[in-house]
């Protein structure tokens, strides 16, 4: 047993967690916390995860993760980027495909407004032709009628107002009621909040969308009705952060972050505070309900 094994083993037994509380505090399967505590790193799926499943240990015991890293060091596997998880890297390839979908879109915009505006212009054209044809009868007919009372011998011309000027002035225009439609907002209240643990409530959704970003990196599992959407650690590449999304098929979803000091939390893409303040507490478990709307 190394001497980080050491100290990690006495952080927990001094809170009285077992290992298989920890395991279920952390979703870190409890073959791997022996080999933590046993400084059996070879068992392990990779360096990154030796990394990932240290920091959340000690977080969960009350230690520094920081702290640790420091002072252990020469006996932490140092994370390459070959170890990062292949979920990051279906994150980054979703995005480039959606890239690529916006700039065919992007390409056919010009055509089609080409063709409206060709549209628009035949149909100003029909309706001016169609105003000069009607305007045109009218004057023919008063012509006519001027001549043959030309030639007529003391005739009296009764004068018949027109219907149409009659029913314009006796006609009294009902006001037109216009329907405002209601727009309903998104909000997002935190309830039930206890340490780490919390429910998000959310109303007036009319979507069931998540994501989460993270500048740096952290555990992070996702379960919506006991399915597993993502288990494993998720960090930034560089400057391009970390990101998960889910589109959900239900009203409820968990989220248990590892490390929320630089973690981001979206619903239906608008950025929501957690519960807690993560300087306080940097592991949260959080529970998102979505209330449905009344009929």
């Amino acid at each position: 047993m190394t001497e980080l094994g050491n100290r990690l083993k006495e952080a927990r037994e001094s809170k009285g967690f077992s290992l298989d509380d920890l395991q279920s505090m952390t979703k870190i399967q409890k073959r791997y916390l022996i080999g933590i505590e046993e400084g059996n790193y070879e068992m392990m799926p990779g360096k990154f995860y030796v990394r990932a499943f240290i920091k959340q240990y000690a977080e969960a015991v009350g230690l520094s993760s920081e702290e640790i890293f420091e002072e252990f060091k020469q006996d932490i596997p140092t994370a390459h980027e070959d170890d990062l998880p292949e979920k990051i890297s279906r994150v980054q390839t979703r995005k480039t495909q959606v890239n690529s979908s916006s700039s065919k879109v992007m390409d056919f915009l010009p055509r089609t407004l080409a063709i409206v505006a060709i549209v628009a212009v035949v149909f100003i054209v029909w309706l001016i032709f169609s105003s000069l044809n009607e305007n045109s009868q009218p004057l023919t007919d008063e012509s006519e009628q001027t001549e043959s009372t030309n030639f007529g011998d003391n005739e009296e011309i009764a004068a018949t107002p027109d219907e149409e000027e009659v029913e314009e002035d006796t006609t009294e225009e009902e006001p037109v009621e216009e329907e405002v439609e209601e727009t309903v907002t998104q909000a997002v209240e935190a309830i039930n909040v206890s340490g780490g643990t919390a429910t998000l409530q959310v109303t007036g959704a009319t979507e069931r969308n998540i994501t989460l970003t993270t500048t740096g990196e952290t555990w992070l599992t996702v379960e919506e009705n006991s399915e597993r959407l993502y288990y494993g650690a998720l960090a930034a590449q560089g400057e391009q952060p970390g990101e998960f999304t889910a589109e959900l098929k239900s009203d409820s979803v968990y989220l248990n972050i590892g490390r929320t000091l630089d973690a981001e939390l979206y619903i239906n893409g608008e950025k929501v505070d957690f519960p807690s303040n993560p300087s306080d507490q940097v592991q949260q478990k959080i529970t998102i309900e979505f209330v449905p709307e009344e009929q």
